[in-house]
Protein backbone atom coordinates (compact mmCIF):
# COMPACT_ATOMS: atom_id res chain seq x y z
CA UNK A 1 0.00 0.00 0.00
CA UNK A 2 1.69 3.35 -1.20
CA UNK A 3 0.47 6.11 1.26
CA UNK A 4 -0.12 9.82 -0.34
CA UNK A 5 3.33 11.02 1.52
CA UNK A 6 5.54 8.21 0.47
CA UNK A 7 3.80 8.93 -3.64
CA UNK A 8 4.76 12.68 -3.08
CA UNK A 9 8.53 12.06 -2.17
CA UNK A 10 9.04 9.89 -4.94
CA UNK A 11 7.23 11.81 -7.22
CA UNK A 12 9.79 14.86 -5.60
CA UNK A 13 12.32 12.27 -6.44
CA UNK A 14 11.51 11.45 -10.20
CA UNK A 15 10.70 15.51 -10.84
CA UNK A 16 13.69 17.11 -9.00
CA UNK A 17 13.67 20.54 -8.49
CA UNK A 18 14.48 23.30 -10.81
CA UNK A 19 17.72 24.52 -10.98
CA UNK A 20 17.61 28.60 -10.18
CA UNK A 21 18.49 30.91 -12.77
CA UNK A 22 21.44 33.93 -11.74
CA UNK A 23 19.50 36.26 -12.68
CA UNK A 24 16.84 37.71 -9.64
CA UNK A 25 13.58 37.89 -11.20
CA UNK A 26 11.58 36.04 -8.42
CA UNK A 27 12.52 32.98 -9.31
CA UNK A 28 12.62 31.35 -6.09
CA UNK A 29 9.04 32.25 -5.35
CA UNK A 30 8.58 28.83 -7.50
CA UNK A 31 10.32 26.52 -5.08
CA UNK A 32 8.01 27.84 -2.05
CA UNK A 33 5.46 25.18 -3.37
CA UNK A 34 8.29 22.33 -3.08
CA UNK A 35 9.51 23.32 0.04
CA UNK A 36 5.83 23.17 1.43
CA UNK A 37 5.12 20.49 0.19
CA UNK A 38 8.13 18.34 1.47
CA UNK A 39 8.01 19.90 4.68
CA UNK A 40 3.94 18.84 4.91
CA UNK A 41 5.12 15.51 4.00
CA UNK A 42 7.84 15.17 6.66
CA UNK A 43 5.61 16.54 9.45
CA UNK A 44 3.08 14.25 8.21
CA UNK A 45 5.40 10.93 8.11
CA UNK A 46 6.84 12.34 11.91
CA UNK A 47 3.54 12.52 12.99
CA UNK A 48 2.82 9.34 12.30
CA UNK A 49 5.61 7.39 13.76
CA UNK A 50 5.19 9.48 16.58
CA UNK A 51 0.89 8.31 17.17
CA UNK A 52 2.58 4.77 16.39
CA UNK A 53 4.85 4.45 19.15
CA UNK A 54 2.46 6.15 21.51
CA UNK A 55 -0.29 3.76 20.57
CA UNK A 56 2.07 0.87 21.13
CA UNK A 57 3.75 2.11 24.43
CA UNK A 58 0.16 2.21 25.93
CA UNK A 59 -0.58 -1.57 24.68
CA UNK A 60 2.81 -2.40 26.57
CA UNK A 61 1.80 -0.51 29.14
CA UNK A 62 -2.08 -1.50 29.78
CA UNK A 63 -0.53 -5.33 29.44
Amino acid sequence: MMLPSHALQLSLLAHPLPAPHDHGSGDTMSWIPYAVLLSASVALLAWRFVARRSATAATAIRS
